[in-house]
């Protein structure tokens, strides 16, 4: 492209700019109108009009600049962002008077500095973009699915159940059992988070979009991992299965159990209460103590170095999370205890009418899920901690 091409292009993008601050205020000026008069004035929306036809004579001024200045081939280039901002569907169907907001599935301010992310952005790059590794997110997998319209869910918890069932002479007297139910509530709680973009980043990189939406969802299913677990139930928070369930009783332990001998303990103590446990959940830190068991001649119990361990414990499966703290366990019956009511599954919302967002091209990227766990027997998970003892050999 020539120096004369060029300086043309940027006196051009400088005006489209220049008629989109003044878009704004004519808007604001409407929007005032509204609030006193209850609607805007005729003159004041022909301004508004004239701006866009303005910004659409520039910009086809600016595309065919562009196209003068493409490759002989005859590549096409890309429309221009005011271009594709005036010939969008969603600024079509934009309401003058009261605006509007675009919605779809799914704190630092991300610029194209050089410190933030302004690597990512270079002519017509095809890099693999590499991100930190996700967490394996299996807590919400272990129980019961399910929903719910309403910001609380009532439900009964067995709180006694005594079983006096017995054999009967004929024509005998029936013995009495005993079951009693007490209300319980799961509220609807809310995570979320949001961050900051500029419009030129996600126009000059296309990938950090999707890069964006992925990394907000799994943001939100991080919290909801650890909540789910360990929730407190305070505030805002979940009231998780680690906090409602039974402690481990410790005098089930004898001298010289390993950490697989007291998962089995709780295991027995789980279905003492009739409650078959399930699954296992461990920390990764806690699971590698147990696969590197070894005899008194240096054998593997499980497994050799070279050989793959599928993470089971005494039939049952383990998962591996870091949600759940190092020396601690938790087993029990997951599929009948625990139950997950979604109220929304994580949306991400994006929006440019937050504050000052419009006038400086910030796009504001909101990701949130609203759930309620039910934690229907308490008795059928059993949590402790193991010895901070170093694992001695069998």
């Amino acid at each position: 492209m020539d120096e004369e091409t060029k300086k043309a292009l940027e006196e051009l993008t400088n005006s489209v700019r220049e008629k989109m601050k003044e878009m704004q205020a004519v808007k604001d000026k409407m929007d005032g109108e509204v609030a006193e008069n209850g609607k805007y004035r005729d003159e004041t929306k022909g301004r508004l009009e004239t701006i866009i036809k303005d910004v659409a004579s520039v910009n086809a001024k600016i595309l065919d600049l562009q196209q003068k200045a493409a490759r002989p081939s005859g590549e096409q280039l890309p429309q221009s962002m005011g271009m594709q901002f005036v010939n969008s569907e969603a600024f079509k169907a934009y309401n003058l008077a009261q605006g509007s907001r675009l919605v779809i599935d799914v704190r630092n301010d991300i610029t194209s500095a050089n410190t933030s992310a302004g690597a990512l952005i270079a002519p017509d790059r095809r890099d693999l973009l590499i991100t930190p590794p996700d967490r394996v997110l299996r807590v919400r997998s272990l129980c019961m699915p399910g929903s719910t319209e309403s910001n609380l869910v009532q439900y009964q918890r067995e709180d006694v159940f005594t079983n006096n069932a017995n054999t009967i002479a004929e024509a005998g007297q029936y013995p009495q059992s005993e079951i009693k139910y007490k209300d319980a509530d799961a509220k609807v709680k809310k995570i979320g988070h949001f961050i900051k973009v500029t419009k030129e980043v996600l126009d000059d990189s296309p990938q950090l979009q999707s890069l964006i939406d992925g990394r907000l969802k799994y943001g939100v299913l991080y919290k909801d991992d650890l909540q789910l677990l360990l929730g407190d139930g305070t505030s805002n928070n979940i009231l998780g299965i680690v906090p409602q369930s039974s402690a481990y009783d410790a005098d089930r332990t004898l001298a010289g159990d390993t950490m697989a001998d007291i998962l089995s303990h709780a295991i027995t103590q789980s279905i003492s209460d009739e409650y078959y446990a399930s699954g296992i959940v461990l920390n990764p830190q806690d699971w590698e103590k147990i696969r590197l068991l070894k005899t008194t001649d240096g054998a593997y119990i499980f497994a050799g170095p070279m050989q793959s361990v599928v993470p089971t414990l005494w039939g049952l499966p383990v998962v591996l999370t870091n949600a759940m703290p190092v020396n601690t366990f938790l087993t029990g019956a997951f599929a009948i205890g625990a139950q997950i009511f979604d109220r929304q599954t994580v949306e991400v919302e994006i929006s440019t009418e937050n504050g000052t967002d419009f006038e400086k091209d910030l796009i504001t990227m909101k990701a949130s899920e609203r759930l309620a766990l039910a934690v229907y027997r308490p008795a059928a998970f059993v949590t402790g901690t193991f010895p901070s003892a170093p694992e001695s050999n069998p």
